[in-house]
Parts: structure tokens; sequence; C-alpha cells
């Protein structure tokens, strides 16, 4: 069956691409409380953020949002009291441009297999003690489009509306030109 509803699919579609582009700039900016910007070399959260689209043949649209299995954690922060598994921090060391010091003489360690776990036990142990501060760079990217969807998919939807009672009804009753 042919996509009746095209004009609103690509609305959402439009919608989708902004609300990624905007929370990739909002991570893109995200700085710690030091100032320093949080971003890792390969951006992986921000790689990952993409969304799909799904027409059904009722004309119902299903529009979701993706990302890696970490992202609540940044998005939403972690309250303190129960310890992240440390594998996962083992991860983002190897792929997070950190630099490993030694605690007694300050100076740079190498980034050996003990010195990681040791160094993720530590962060491990600080999200236990103190959490995650949350960032809410989806849900601030998410707002502000959110705000312009309504008008835009009424004028679309408006469009494959007209569309179809052309189709279904023909042109000798249908009077309006669709633009």
């Amino acid at each position: 069956m042919a996509n009746n509803f095209k004009n609103t699919e690509d609305a959402f579609k439009i919608f989708g691409d902004k609300v990624i582009h905007r929370a990739r700039l909002y991570l893109r900016k995200r700085k710690n409380k030091k100032g320093y910007t949080t971003n890792t070399k390969k951006s992986t959260l921000s790689n990952s953020l993409n969304f799909n689209v799904k027409v059904y043949p009722s004309g119902s649209l299903e529009m979701d949002f993706n990302a890696v299995d970490y992202m609540p954690y940044v998005e939403e922060g972690r309250k303190p009291g129960k310890m992240p598994p440390t594998s996962a921090i083992v991860e983002w060391i190897k792929i997070k441009p950190l630099k490993l010091r030694d605690s007694k003489t300050g100076k740079f360690k190498a980034k050996t297999k003990a010195n990681i776990n040791s160094a993720a036990f530590g962060i491990a142990m600080s999200i236990k003690e103190y959490g995650i501060e949350p960032t809410y760079f989806f849900r601030d990217a998410f707002k502000m489009h959110h705000k312009r969807l309504a008008p835009m998919i009424l004028q679309a939807y408006g469009k494959d509306s007209a569309i179809m009672l052309q189709r279904i009804l023909g042109s000798e009753y249908t009077k309006t030109k669709i633009i």
C-alpha cells in the first residue's frame, strides 16, 4: 500500500533531525563543574543518537529515538547510593582520553589493565558516594523543537488529507488546489 502520509512523515523526519542536531550540540558544549568539556574523541554517545519514523497503513505514525545504553545516566544523572558496574567504566576509560596518575607521586601512569581497573573502581566509588549530575541534553533539545512541531505537523497532515480525499473522490469533487 502506498504511503498516503508522505508530507506528515517528512515533517516528523525534519523534527527528528532537528532534535538530534540540537542534542549533539548540547553534548559538545557540555562542561563539568571545573569548566572542562566532557567529550571523548570518539563522541560515542553523540554518534549513537538516531531516530526512526514508522508509518502504518492505518495512517498512524510512530517515532522513537535511540542511543547507547548509558544515555539515561548522562541525561538524568544518577543518585548516590549504589555502585555502578566497573566493567562499564573500564570501557569508558579506554575511550575517554584520560591520563591516569599515581595517587602518591602525582606522576602519570601507563594505561595497563590493572591501572585501568583501579581507576574504574575509584570512579565507581565516587559515583556511589556522590552520584552523577544530570545534563538533560536530550530533554532540552526535544522541548525546544516540540514547541514548533504542532504547526508543522498540522500543515503536513492537512496536505496529506487533501491529497487522499482527491484520490478517493476524484478531481471533479475537490476544487481546492493542493500545493
